[in-house]
């Protein structure tokens, strides 16, 4: 986004992007603007479009019985993107889903992708890059 059309979007909605300043931390009546806001005005005001791309989302939480694990099997590398959202919070490490995600992502995708390569001489954030992310 150009900066012109962010002033333009702040002098549309001074008081979200004043309650959305009033914090770092993100709830539901603080949003985030760019993902929450600026988006839905670009796309109202024509300045963005949508754009369809074949995908898949998980949820860890609902039970992995569904079709949607034996979906992302046979999609696999024909989507544009897969999203797992660990809905899980307080499982613990033995739980089933958790496990047959893990099983089912390491089928997947058995190379360790770059992020999770950590170089021991680099290694800044060494709990995100243990569990993988970038």
């Amino acid at each position: 986004m150009v900066k012109s059309l962010m002033l333009e979007i702040e002098r549309d909605a001074p008081d979200l992007f004043a309650i959305v300043r009033s914090t770092v931390f993100r709830t539901w009546n603080k949003p985030t603007i760019i993902s929450d806001f600026v988006l839905r005005w670009a796309l109202a005001h024509g300045f963005a479009k949508t754009i369809d791309h074949s995908h898949l989302c998980i949820a860890t939480g609902q039970s992995l019985e569904t079709q949607s694990l034996k979906h992302l099997k046979t999609l696999f590398g024909g989507l544009d993107f897969f999203c797992i959202n660990d809905t899980t919070d307080d499982a613990k490490d033995s739980d089933p889903r958790l496990l047959q995600m893990h099983q089912i992502l390491s089928a997947l995708l058995p190379d360790a992708s770059r992020c999770e390569l950590v170089s021991s001489a680099v290694d800044t954030m060494p709990r995100l890059h243990a569990n993988g992310f970038c």
